[in-house]
């Protein structure tokens, strides 16, 4: 599946990661479709390669309108992270519910992302983190969270995000998204509530 959905030819060992918080790591595709295309595992939580110092507050999300505009992304790589669904919390009620956002049957699909490698400066450790670019969201996202994840569903829309030509994505409201409340226990261990790091 994963050949025929992303075009990689490299899944070693690849196991389902289940649910993917920040700090855990995940696993990413910087050349979908490409000669050297595969997965790499990296964590999620942005840290630009010049930063002299490793963030304390991770940078997990980036917004598509100002990915120009923000120091953080100029010079970061783009990569899509494989999925089959992204979580958000509803909080209009007490307690507030997670929903599980995905496409019929769990169809696997890929997140925009940008990546790039940090060297630790006091230990010369690399390391390669990750951030997913966020969008308007969709009619039904937007009944929970004013933001969701740009979803790219086909080889094309892929390789148009990795070339970065402008045509690379989908508008939200053609994607058809299915909301599937889940149970608060299954995503607490992993993605707290009051961490407010619960998007995806």
């Amino acid at each position: 599946m994963l050949a025929e959905v992303f075009g990689i030819r490299d899944v070693p060992g690849f196991q389902p990661a289940g649910i993917v918080a920040p700090g855990m790591k995940a696993p990413v595709i910087t050349n979908p479709a490409g000669r050297d295309g595969g997965i790499t595992y990296m964590t999620w939580g942005f840290v630009p390669h010049w930063s002299k110092e490793d963030l304390k507050t991770k940078i997990i999300n980036a917004r598509l309108e100002t990915l120009h505009e923000k120091p953080s992304f100029r010079d970061a790589k783009r990569c899509v992270i494989p999925a089959n669904g992204f979580f958000e919390w509803d909080r209009s009620g007490k307690p507030s519910r997670p929903f599980d956002f995905h496409l019929a049957e769990n169809a696997p699909f890929a997140l925009a992302g940008l990546f790039d490698e940090w060297t630790n400066p006091a230990t010369g450790e690399v390391r390669e983190t990750f951030a997913i670019v966020t969008t308007a969201a969709s009619p039904v996202v937007a009944k929970i969270h004013d933001r969701m994840p740009v979803i790219l569903r086909t080889p094309e829309a892929m390789a148009a995000w990795i070339n970065m030509e402008k045509n690379f994505r989908e508008p939200g409201d053609s994607i058809p998204l299915l909301a599937t409340p889940v149970s608060r226990a299954a995503n607490e261990d992993k993605v707290p509530e009051n961490a407010q790091l619960a998007l995806f």
